[in-house]
């Protein structure tokens, strides 16, 4: 039984069967993938390895709510020298101009344009960090605490600057009408009364002393137990890393190496279905190399598949987290996939360069060419011939 190859100088095979065929065999290997990869998952959450991990980011977790519950921050300024913490009575200062300049601002008042509010910025999240923590930091990351109930407790707070009388509770941290003006009065003529401000200066100075005590006392140990919740968290996300890219890598080598070779001549199992075949560039049988060279390149272009592995396997925050853990030093999953998704793209572009032969950018570097399977197989029983066409076998 002789085999015959034919095949015209122009690849008579389209481009769109040849794009859904490898998008058939993609989604098989995908869905291998998942199955693979879930059942590690089922397997990996009941060892003493995931125990033990997830322990000690508890342990963490725990300690670092502890600290976060009790720390206060202050503000920071840049110098020479570097970020350093603002003195409290700079704090104050600023905290009392920059409350009554957007009082102005903010009722229209033409004092505004005095030009003792010259440079003088709004206090507001981005430059002061105390009122940031105080009325948002906190109340923003509340879940994110085990001990969310404790997070808030401003009560003792908004008690001692309520003391003062100057502050309007509907509409804190900005002051009252009453207290801005007397506050801008006093700015204005030194010979009047400082009572106003020396009143609200000294009650903002008393808390930014507190918060910057506190501060410097916790944030070493903050620092800490935030190194130990990071490394903890990262060693069992490099366990779902590896897991993804050992299933991912014997995934591919079964569906684009091992079987192709089992089904010969490098047919995959939607080609074998979809009557495709492969051929070198002359036309003549493949060998194996040449298959085990179009795996390789296929294993590069198609390395965004462990992204989407762990973005149907974890939650979205999870998800994040992990595509920009660092493994092996400087890779990452997001810079991998984002770039093999690219070389998908060029991958199949590349058919578009190589028109006669329609070649993908995997199958120009094994010097592969894959065609429409017109093959017939011819039997010959005594002096007569006869040819049997490949639909029929």
């Amino acid at each position: 039984m002789k085999v015959q190859v034919a095949t015209e100088s122009e690849n008579s095979l389209k481009r769109g069967k040849k794009l859904y065929v490898a998008l058939f065999d993609y989604l098989v290997m995908f869905l291998f993938c998942v199955i693979l990869f879930f059942g590690f998952l089922g397997v990996f959450h009941k060892s003493d390895t995931y125990t033990t991990l997830s322990q000690n980011i508890s342990v963490s977790e725990k300690e670092l709510a502890d600290v976060c519950v009790n720390t206060k921050l202050t503000s920071y300024e840049e110098n020479e020298n570097g970020t350093s913490l603002v003195s409290r009575e700079r704090v104050a200062r600023n905290y009392v101009i920059g409350q009554v300049y957007a009082r102005f601002i903010a009722d229209g008042d033409e004092r505004a344009n005095s030009s003792v509010f010259e440079n003088v910025t709004i206090m507001n999240a981005e430059n002061d960090s105390y009122y940031y923590y105080v009325t948002v930091y906190r109340t923003l990351n509340e879940g994110e605490f085990s001990q969310s109930s404790e997070t808030v407790n401003l009560d003792a707070y908004l008690k001692k600057i309520r003391e003062t009388g100057y502050f309007d509770e509907s509409d804190y941290p900005i002051m009252n009408l009453d207290s801005a003006v007397a506050v801008f009065d006093y700015l204005n003529d030194s010979n009047s009364s400082s009572k106003v401000f020396d009143d609200v200066q000294s009650a903002y100075s008393s808390l930014a002393e507190d918060a910057v005590a506190d501060f410097m006392d916790n944030s070493a140990v903050y620092r800490a137990k935030q190194q130990n919740y990071s490394t903890a968290n990262e060693r069992l996300y490099k366990w779902y890393i590896y897991a993804l890219l050992i299933i991912y890598f014997i995934s591919m080598l079964v569906f684009y190496l091992a079987m192709p070779l089992i089904l010969k001549e490098g047919r995959t199992i939607f080609m074998r279905l979809f009557k495709l075949t492969c051929v070198n560039n002359e036309n003549q049988p493949i060998v194996w190399y040449q298959v085990l060279i179009r795996c390789a390149c296929q294993i590069v272009f198609y390395l965004f598949t462990p992204l989407l592995l762990l973005l149907i396997s974890m939650d979205i925050s999870t998800f994040v987290v992990i595509i920009f853990i660092r493994y092996m030093r400087f890779f990452n999953l997001f810079a991998v996939g984002t770039l093999a998704l690219v070389f998908t793209i060029c991958n199949m572009l590349f058919t578009f360069y190589r028109k006669k032969k329609k070649q993908t950018l995997a199958e120009f570097c094994a010097k592969i060419v894959t065609i429409q399977d017109d093959r017939t197989k011819t039997i010959t029983i005594g002096a007569q011939t006869i040819e049997i066409q490949q639909d029929t076998l």
